[in-house]
């Protein structure tokens, strides 16, 4: 990650060459594929249902048809 800098130098028949290369890296794609799945996690909203009893659902319809 960052900056990288080469330098050589070749010796062909004709003469020394001298080179320097220089390259820059830095992996947003590998930082992204962290931090989207985090944010969409903590985004979405915890929706579990809530359990129903049976017990209270059929006390309640009875008095209801009662």
């Amino acid at each position: 990650m960052g900056r990288h800098e080469l330098r050589g130098r070749i010796e062909p028949s004709g003469g020394p060459v001298a080179f320097t290369v220089e390259a820059a890296r830095y992996p947003w794609g590998l930082l992204g594929l962290v931090t989207v799945p985090l944010l969409w996690a903590l985004a979405r909203p915890a929706r579990r249902p809530r359990p129903v009893r049976r017990e209270e659902f059929g006390s309640r319809g009875a008095a209801r048809h009662a």
